[in-house]
């Protein structure tokens, strides 16, 4: 009987351990996410496109682009519930509305910084649209932080 008991209360230390550690890193992935700026693009995939091939394009190939500006980054998310659920969107961060305007100019225009990641990956940029009932900048609105 002893040795049952000493069975379960270390089953149970090792639940409330590996439960605490999961809790402790979702806390500290959230103090990863920092953004001042968020551009949601929602993303209407046309009906023949399998969703794990463009899951994979888009993780593999798309988001080290962002990635690869100073102060922007990129995350791929699926509608949960509400009105989108089952959609996808690409969700781009900006450390600040300065970092986004640099990067993304007022004028429409692209930056020369953007530019230069884009001329060198053109045709993955070309490929994402192939996804998509239209461009991934066709629908998109981009949010400012008003509170933590």
């Amino acid at each position: 009987m002893k040795i049952v008991t000493i069975f379960f209360v270390s089953l149970a230390f090792l639940f409330i351990t590996a439960c605490t550690q999961k809790a402790d890193s979702k806390i500290e992935a959230k103090k990863d996410l920092t953004f001042e700026v968020m551009g949601v693009h929602e993303i209407e995939l046309k009906p023949e496109v399998n969703e794990k091939e463009f899951e994979t394009f888009v993780i593999d190939k798309i988001i080290p682009l962002y990635q690869k500006l100073e102060g922007q980054d990129g995350y791929l998310v699926k509608g949960d519930r509400g009105n989108r659920t089952g959609k996808y969107s690409l969700v781009i961060t900006f450390d600040s509305t300065e970092t986004r305007d640099r990067i993304y100019p007022d004028s429409g225009e692209l930056s020369e910084e953007f530019q230069r990641v884009y001329e060198a990956s053109e045709s993955l940029w070309t490929k994402l649209d192939t996804y998509a009932v239209e461009g991934v900048a066709a629908k998109f609105t981009d949010y400012e932080k008003v509170a933590h």
